[in-house]
């Protein structure tokens, strides 16, 4: 039996109540005046500075609404009243949106609302449905408040029917769970969804279980836990992987990727590009591997496997060049370059500096090159070698003035040099 569960959660009339000053007011006609009127949030689109209406005190009941006159007892409309209700309330809904769309935010909502208390006499599902979408219009809509309200009546009809840890009905779970994406309550969708993967798990429905994975790794994403997020994308590549999918395996791969980088799982995150980088390698599309392969670089490199980092950026130095990929050419130079000078292996890093040079100039990179002379002529000029950091500053500074860039770091350095070289 549906029963009109109360709007707001007792806390929230206990908290209303003592600070306004109505605790004596019946709790009823304060439920339903808070439901029926929503005041827009400070920086809302429908601003306003007028004060909130303050419910009249001389009745505990609303007055019926002319849609419903006379409403069951029971909370339950018999089949041959629902038609002509939902026919009606889809009218209602129809002019909310047409008052939207003229601009009258205020008198769309109070519509909404008034639709929303009368799809509860058409059970929770339907009543479900309608929340979801208004409550979607009024996050667009920037409409906090409204959002809130949406979000509580939805917290108490999933309280109602799914008290505790028990299951409720299956389809109004999984409305439930659609709703409370469209206010962006994610933690509250999460815990529904988790719901409906227990008892996907317990049935062994498989195309259920990697329905509500998928949801709930990407809800996790979305809050930004990433490392809550790897389990169910481990388990999805197992079940890809167990079906034989190649191309759902490479999906959850590139994700599980993802979530383990942002997560700063380097281990893993190595594991799983190597893993797409023998992939790419088996099927003969290379185009993606040099990238990767200065990922697992840089991530071995911050993880201290320096021989590992140093083989992998070489790798794709050779295997970008080869592809014309100059740009992921002179990355992996660079970070090569780079560790080199931070392990004092000064003439390699020089080395790396002058293929730098190299690639620069087949890929016609002006600014590459004045930043490679640069580093060229700061490295010769730390060792003594004046003339060599001579004629690499000179270099810079000349496509400097090409590129009308500043020159006066290049002009400082040549004259410090000069200087130096006539002492």
């Amino acid at each position: 039996m549906y029963k009109l569960p109360p709007i707001l959660t007792k806390t929230r009339f206990q908290w209303f109540t003592g600070c306004f000053g109505f605790a004596q007011i019946p709790v009823g006609l304060l439920a339903i005046a808070l439901w029926s009127w929503a005041p827009a949030p400070v920086g809302a689109r429908s601003e306003t500075t007028e004060p909130p209406p303050i419910p009249a005190p001389e009745s505990s009941e609303m007055a019926p609404d002319p849609l419903l006159p006379n409403p069951p007892e029971d909370g339950v409309l018999p089949p041959e009243r629902r038609q002509s209700l939902e026919l009606a309330l889809d009218r209602l809904n129809a002019e909310a949106l047409a008052q939207l769309a003229a601009g009258n935010g205020k008198e769309a909502f109070k519509l909404w609302n008034r639709e929303l208390r009368l799809r509860r006499y058409l059970g929770p599902i339907a009543e479900v449905q309608a929340l979801s979408r208004v409550g979607a219009i009024a996050w667009q809509q920037e409409e906090l408040t409204q959002v809130e309200i949406v979000e509580t009546r939805l917290e108490a009809i999933h309280q109602e029917f799914c008290p505790g840890g028990q299951l409720c009905d299956l389809a109004l779970l999984r409305e439930l769970g659609g709703a409370f994406e469209q206010v962006r309550s994610r933690d509250l969708a999460i815990r529904v969804y988790s719901k409906l993967l227990g008892n996907a798990r317990q049935r062994e429905d498989i195309e259920e279980i990697k329905v509500n994975l998928e949801k709930i790794g990407r809800l996790q994403v979305e809050n930004l836990d990433y490392r809550a997020a790897a389990p169910y994308y481990e388990e999805l590549l197992v079940h890809a992987t167990a079906r034989d999918d190649r191309e759902a395996q490479i999906g959850y791969i590139e994700r599980l990727i993802f979530v383990y980088a942002q997560g700063r799982d380097r281990e893993r995150a190595i594991v799983m590009r190597q893993q797409l980088i023998a992939h790419y390698l088996n099927v003969q599309d290379l185009r993606k591997v040099p990238q990767l392969k200065v990922a697992v670089g840089v991530d071995s490199q911050l993880l201290g496997k320096l021989p590992e980092a140093i083989d992998n950026y070489r790798q794709a130095y050779t295997m970008a060049w080869s592809l014309q990929q100059f740009q992921v050419a002179r990355e992996a130079l660079q970070q090569l370059a780079d560790l080199y000078y931070s392990l004092e292996k000064v003439n390699e890093a020089l080395q790396v500096y002058e293929a730098m040079l190299v690639v620069d100039r087949r890929a016609t990179n002006l600014y590459g090159l004045m930043e490679s002379f640069d580093r060229i002529g700061q490295i010769q000029r730390d060792r003594g070698a004046y003339p060599e950091a001579l004629a690499a500053f000179q270099s810079a500074l000349e496509l400097a003035r090409r590129l009308d860039a500043p020159t006066d770091r290049f002009s400082r350095q040549i004259e410090e040099i000069v200087r130096q070289s006539a002492e």
